[in-house]
């Protein structure tokens, strides 16, 4: 049934690359609700699909096809901007499904939300899938085990094999052009917290199995701990009481201990420099002290 489904989706993968252009006038939006639906089936069939040849067939449709991966980085810039095409979609989806039921977000996010948690959403089933097969190739010896310096190999290995699956995700993930990473940056202001929670578990996804840290630029991975460290400090001290600051501590947090799982040369030096571990060993003794006295 999977193989039968994928056909027709091929077809509605063609089209949506040959109709969907910014400018296309009246038919816009109705192009835009086939995206995403197309996305959510498209995911759904990956989430569901437990076999290595599918698996594998997926990713090499969704993000090593060049022709998808331009298509779907003007799709994503658009959705996740602010401009006049995305406040439309407000009613756009009318034209096809009901909204919860295609999202399975909660009730009240509007259409233009809904549509940005389905991208990220989308690319967080990319990584999981990439995750899984780096650890499958670990696991089947394709890291040439007899050398003198097995983790050596074992980066090199990472670095050559899934770096350029990265490359695709910086439009989103860059820290100095991402869009995640800018949205983030600026405290999600103008965008809800179901946006900010996506990008928040799209970045532990890439941290979480220690892919991103070999295959991303040092100094990128500095600057993701710069920043989720600083944020997490700056909740973590006015936030006390404050339910919305408190959530911003707890998800900085997630990805610094995304991060920590597997350091690198790069994220261990910056955790060194900004005393990260003598904050919290700090912050630890104090709570004890302070539960000792009550």
């Amino acid at each position: 049934v999977v193989w039968v489904c994928l056909e027709a989706l091929l077809h509605v993968k063609h089209a949506l690359l040959v109709c969907f252009r910014p400018s296309s006038g009246q038919h816009h939006h109705t192009v835009m609700t086939t995206a995403h639906c197309w996305l959510a089936v498209m995911d759904e069939l990956a989430d569901g699909a437990p076999h290595v040849p599918f698996q594998s067939l997926w990713l090499s449709l969704m993000v090593e096809d060049d022709g998808l991966h331009a298509w779907i980085t003007m799709y994503g810039t658009m959705v996740l901007s602010e401009s006049q095409s995305v406040f439309g979609l407000q009613a756009a989806k009318g034209y096809l499904v009901d909204e919860l039921k295609m999202n399975a977000v909660p009730a009240g996010i509007t259409s233009a939300d809904s549509f940005r948690v389905r991208l990220l959403r989308h690319f967080r089933v990319c990584l999981q899938l990439i995750n899984a097969s780096y650890e499958r190739s670990m696991a089947q010896g394709s890291l040439a085990q007899h050398t003198r310096s097995p983790q050596t190999e074992a980066d090199l290995f990472a670095r050559q094999s899934f770096t350029p699956y990265f490359n695709r995700l910086q439009f989103l993930l860059s820290p100095s052009s991402g869009l995640a990473f800018q949205i983030l940056k600026q405290k999600g202001a103008r965008f809800g917290m179901p946006i900010v929670r996506e990008i928040i578990g799209l970045m532990c996804d890439a941290f979480d199995k220690g892919l991103a840290q070999k295959c991303m630029e040092r100094a990128d991975m500095e600057s993701y701990v710069n920043m989720h460290y600083l944020g997490f400090l700056k909740n973590y001290k006015f936030g006390s009481g404050d339910p919305h600051l408190e959530e911003w501590t707890s998800l900085h947090l997630k990805v610094l201990v995304a991060l920590a799982k597997h350091k690198t040369d790069a994220t261990k030096k910056k955790f060194k420099n900004l005393r990260v571990m003598h904050f919290v060993s700090r912050e630890i003794d104090l709570e004890y002290v302070a539960t000792q006295r009550l």
